[in-house]
């Protein structure tokens, strides 16, 4: 039958997971746990033919001709080739700026400089990379992301070059191992803050 907020009120958990589906959408279907928890979920089939399922939200949050509306939505996407329920899944495992600082370091910087550069290095990513895109995932950094992160330490030019010159490397590498695409390093185009000459006595 149709699912309807009503219906879907109406089902009861029991000791194993229970699926209801809608007559009006094919693939469009509620699940509920055995905790009492139910989902709105839509089955498919990808463009290789494997059956995939793709969680469309929370019953109470979604309200089922909200969930139907989302299913049209994804199922349209799929007649493209597109695979919604993967590119969730690669979203989820895709590695995140703070993993890519911690391969920065082990793998270039430690092996490759000075003490005191690994140590520069590390107090960066600590005090001013991963506070602000730490979280981020490799692929997903933008130009945008990283002048915002340079306008922040703009009362600090001298550290905001050396920052700028250390995620230019990390990006040149993330290429490199094919966390980015070749030629996106989004540090590309920045420019420095001009700096105060030193002079050494």
């Amino acid at each position: 039958m149709r699912l309807t907020k009503q219906f879907v009120d109406a089902l009861k958990p029991s000791s194993e997971e229970i699926f209801a589906w809608d007559s009006e959408l094919k693939g469009f279907g509620v699940r509920v746990k055995p905790t009492g928890i139910k989902t709105y979920f839509l089955q498919y089939r990808n463009k290789q033919g494997r059956s995939r399922r793709y969680t469309l939200g929370r019953h109470g949050v979604f309200a089922p001709e909200e969930a139907r509306k989302l299913a049209r939505l994804r199922l349209a996407d799929i007649q493209y080739g597109e695979d919604p329920a993967a590119d969730r899944k690669s979203a989820r495992e895709a590695p995140t700026m703070s993993e890519l600082c911690e391969r920065y370091l082990a793998e270039h910087s430690e092996p490759h400089k000075k003490p005191s550069s690994v140590r520069e290095d590390r107090r960066l990513i600590v005090k001013r990379i991963n506070p602000a895109i730490g979280a981020l995932s490799v692929e997903s950094v933008t130009r945008a992301d990283v002048m915002k992160l340079q306008h922040a330490m703009r009362k600090t030019p001298y550290d905001a070059n050396r920052m700028l010159a250390t995620l230019s490397k990390m990006f040149n590498l993330a290429e490199a191992w094919g966390l980015r695409p070749d030629g996106t390093n989004p540090v590309r185009y920045v420019q420095r803050f001009p700096e105060r000459k030193r002079d050494q006595f």
